[in-house]
């Protein structure tokens, strides 16, 4: 605190006493001069103005350590980023987040009185002290202040908590970028980029899908559909597709696999247009054609080599008392045509001696020549539309000597 006590002014320097008088002082009955007074009231005098003039007061203190701290809070109060954090600093450069003090435990460093001083404490603390004492304090004070400054100031560990968001980086996530040399590698590669001349040629190759997605048929004609108008809905388009034996205007009762193409549609979206190849399980091919003008053309079989040589016969029921001779009676069809072969013996070469079935009849009667066994000679060898198979007179040599008619012959559908 400042001087209150008027200083006891002394203008006399008087005379210093020798050192044996200073040291032992005075002895009774003792009368030092009155120059040796006057040295000490001169010089207690001006001690007194010096430390009066010179020494540090309380408000030297308080105004030293007040300017500190209002320079220190106004750093510290700043929230525009003043040290220039990265974002490396705001958790984005594997930075630990340090938790702040709680209020209990804000509370309980509050209330500690070994670590903090009462008023009466400071009260002593802050009386009148020496020169050198309160000029240290003062120096002490600025020299903490400003190592707190400085530390703030190169404190790079974000001391203001500033956030990603902050530094304009709100939607940058914590990841490790690729570096400038593994970029530009990136960018030479001319296997994982395609150029503007692969980028054209497959622009222009045809994406039409010619199966589903998995590989399977594009097209699949169950039990109920109608195969031919089931086809065309896909429109303009080549594809595959899958049918059972069972849809109406199917070229077979065995299930088919195959495909197809329209090049044209109707208003509907319907091919128009177009052929369909189908394959069944046995290895029979199918073809028809639909015409916009015309319609469907019918389903065709294509005959292989094996089916041209491949001839099925089939046994002949006589009747009307015809029997067998020495070969079975049979017939085949074979394209358009119907081939017969065997021996008959007739009772009496007018009757009919079997019926062909209706796959096997021709359009109109066919009228051929039977030769005869045993002897020399002929007979008429007839087939109706209605499948009927008759023989009809003889013309023999001997004809007590016939034993059988020979029906090996053909006729066309």
């Amino acid at each position: 605190m400042p001087f209150t006590k008027e200083l006891p002014e002394w203008g006399n320097a008087g005379q210093r006493p020798p050192q044996s008088s200073i040291d032992e002082g005075y002895k009774p009955m003792d009368h030092p001069p009155a120059d040796w007074f006057n040295w000490y009231q001169y010089t207690a005098y001006h001690a007194l103005k010096e430390l009066q003039e010179i020494g540090a007061t309380q408000d030297d203190v308080s105004t030293a350590l007040k300017t500190a701290r209002a320079y220190t809070d106004e750093l510290a109060a700043r929230r525009d980023n003043p040290h220039q954090v990265t974002k490396g600093q705001v958790g984005l450069g594997n930075v630990d987040n340090v938790q702040q003090a709680t209020k209990a435990e804000f509370n309980t460093h509050n209330t500690d009185t070994t670590r903090h001083i009462t008023s009466t404490e400071r009260s002593n603390w802050n009386a009148k002290e020496t020169t050198t004492g309160a000029q240290n304090k003062a120096d002490t004070a600025e020299k903490n202040a400003k190592t707190y400054t400085d530390q703030h100031i190169n404190n790079k560990n974000n001391p203001h908590g500033v956030t990603k968001d902050q530094v304009g980086l709100g939607n940058v996530t914590n990841d490790k970028q690729a570096t400038k040399t593994e970029f530009d590698n990136h960018v030479k590669d001319t296997t994982a980029h395609i150029s503007a001349t692969e980028r054209t040629k497959w622009n222009g190759a045809q994406l039409f899908k010619i199966t589903n997605d998995v590989g399977g048929v594009l097209v699949s004609i169950g039990d109920t559909d109608d195969f031919l108008s089931k086809i065309v809905k896909a429109g303009k388009t080549f594809g595959t597709f899958y049918s059972t034996g069972k849809p109406t205007n199917a070229p077979t009762t065995l299930s088919t696999r195959g495909f197809f193409h329209f090049t044209s549609v109707d208003s509907d979206g319907n091919g128009t247009f177009g052929y369909v190849i189908a394959v069944d399980y046995q290895n029979n091919m199918y073809t028809n054609y639909v015409d916009g003008n015309l319609g469907w053309q019918g389903w065709k079989r294509l005959i292989t080599e094996a089916d041209f040589k491949k001839m099925t016969w089939y046994d002949l029921t006589l009747i009307n008392g015809n029997k067998a001779g020495g070969r079975k009676p049979q017939y085949a069809v074979w394209g358009n045509e119907v081939f017969t072969r065997g021996e008959v013996v007739s009772p009496d070469f007018n009757s009919v001696f079997a019926r062909l079935p209706a796959e096997a009849r021709p359009l109109t009667q066919k009228s051929m020549a039977a030769t005869l066994f045993g002897t020399t000679g002929t007979s008429k060898y007839i087939a109706e539309t209605t499948g009927e198979l008759r023989l009809v007179g003889k013309h023999a040599n001997i004809e007590e000597n016939i034993s059988g008619v020979s029906i090996d012959n053909n006729f066309t559908l």
